[in-house]
């Protein structure tokens, strides 16, 4: 009897101490998302287009003798809505130099900057080490040589009054000459007499395209296009047809990013920089 009742009673106590005992927590399972949480996406700014400048329909005066003028083109093939922006310059009033620096490059604009002229344009080609392929002569320092039958030469004489010329190299080579205060050369020749040069060379690439030219007055001309849609047959065609300019004779300057016109105030809203830095440039100043 004294066993029987010691055993229910061990029992009840294992009973009882299981009830007591805490239930085993389960882990539980992770909630699986169908997709990713949406992020509130982040405010991009529009880039604003920048305005063009209106065509303006007479020249731009910047300084007594030097005027910018804007010239719709109309030639066959190109792009609608190009046009050249021209600086044109009575030298009686104007004093023009060719500046090199093949150590410090800069574009047209800081160019200006640093120079105070009026006007600036690239001058002709250079090597990767900045320096000029053809002949340069800047304020009477000559370096380079000068093409063999090809190209053409801008040159100041000294005067008074200074005199300038533009000639093409394969019918009027290089000559020294101590008067010869400024000169650049580059290629090809574009426009002779107020014609078209026979045998230009080009490869069908169009870009920007600037140049030097000297009109049926004997004033300087110096332009660029505004954007890249002229070959330089087109370039030719364009400025040997366009009765605004008169072009007696042009030279191409360079092409691409080297190309670009810095102006002064107040026609500085026309001026196009060069995208990259250029070691050689010619530069117009007015006579105060």
């Amino acid at each position: 009897m004294t066993f029987a009742r010691s055993w229910a009673g061990l029992l009840l106590s294992l009973v009882l101490a299981a009830c007591s005992m805490p239930a085993a927590t389960a882990t539980p399972a992770p909630t699986i998302t169908a997709s990713p949480p949406t992020r509130t996406p982040v405010a991009r700014q529009t880039p604003t287009a920048v305005a063009q400048p209106p065509i303006p329909t007479a020249p731009v005066p910047v300084r007594p003798g030097i005027e910018i003028l804007v010239v719709p083109l109309v030639v066959a093939g190109v792009e609608a809505g190009e046009t050249l922006v021209v600086a044109r310059i009575d030298p009686a009033k104007a004093d023009v130099r060719v500046r090199y620096a093949p150590k410090q490059p800069r574009p047209v604009q800081t160019w200006l900057t640093d120079s105070g002229a009026d006007i600036v344009i690239n001058a002709g080609y250079f090597t990767q080490d900045n320096l000029a392929t053809g002949l340069l002569i800047a304020d009477g320092a000559v370096t380079g040589q000068t093409y063999r039958g090809f190209g053409g030469l801008f040159t100041v004489r000294a005067g008074p009054p200074a005199t300038l010329s533009l000639q093409w190299l394969k019918e009027q080579p290089y000559v020294a000459d101590r008067r010869i205060t400024q000169a650049v050369e580059s290629f090809p020749m574009l426009v002779r007499k107020g014609k078209v040069v026979d045998g230009i060379n080009d490869d069908g690439r169009r870009n920007r395209r600037s140049f030097v030219a000297l009109d049926r007055s004997g004033r300087l001309l110096l332009g660029v296009t505004r954007y890249a849609s002229l070959t330089l047959t087109d370039l030719a065609a364009a400025l040997a047809g366009q009765p605004a300019l008169a072009v007696d004779a042009a030279l191409n300057l360079d092409g691409g990013a080297s190309s670009g016109l810095a102006i002064r105030p107040p026609a500085d809203a026309l001026a196009i920089d060069s995208f990259e830095a250029v070691p050689a440039v010619i530069t117009v100043t007015g006579k105060k």
